[in-house]
């Protein structure tokens, strides 16, 4: 209510959809509201001499890092790899499936059917994405990973569980993939 009388909004995108934590505490705890701004704004201010300095590196220099990135990938130890692999995609995803998308629906409908509606999305563009009838079977598995990550957000109010846990289910598939062959 405080919110709605002092003219601010409760939604749109300049809403918290993302919080930074240190130590599990939120950033504001460390810098006060005007420094978090001027970093957000400093950020914002040297994002167009960043995107300019990248796209005038050209397609060589690209593909030149991006063989590099490949080939120490490819040439590390497959326990890195796999590791590097789960948290990687695990924190990504985290970040949008139960970061953006989750709290952004919370601000829409009940926090259950967020969560529904999150899980949802998260099994359903994995088959989207890599085409297969093993995606396909996996649908019902990486629906409930989603729902689990969901309420592990909502609970806790951050996504170190849920990040841990799908880390933890993108290194137990990728075993047993492995294992299988």
């Amino acid at each position: 209510m405080e919110k709605e009388n002092s003219g601010a909004t409760s939604s749109g995108p300049h809403t918290d959809d993302l919080e930074l934590t240190l130590d599990g505490r939120p950033a504001g705890a460390f810098a006060s509201q005007g420094q978090l701004r001027a970093l957000v704004l400093a950020l914002k201010i040297a994002e167009p001499y960043l995107l300019q300095k990248l796209s005038t590196q050209g397609p060589k220099t690209s593909q030149k890092n991006a063989r590099a990135f490949g080939k120490a990938v490819t040439q590390s130890p497959l326990l890195v790899t796999l590791l590097w692999g789960a948290v990687l995609a695990a924190t990504a995803e985290e970040l949008l499936f139960r970061g953006a998308l989750l709290r952004a629906l919370q601000r829409r409908m009940a926090p259950a059917w967020a969560a529904f509606v999150s899980a949802l999305a998260f099994a359903a563009v994995h088959p989207l994405l890599s085409p297969s009838i093993g995606s396909v079977i996996a649908i019902p598995g990486l629906f409930a990973l989603g729902l689990l990550s969901a309420a592990l957000a909502i609970r806790t109010g951050n996504l170190s569980a849920s990040i841990l846990v799908h880390a933890g289910f993108n290194l137990l598939t990728a075993v047993s993939v492995l294992a299988a062959r």
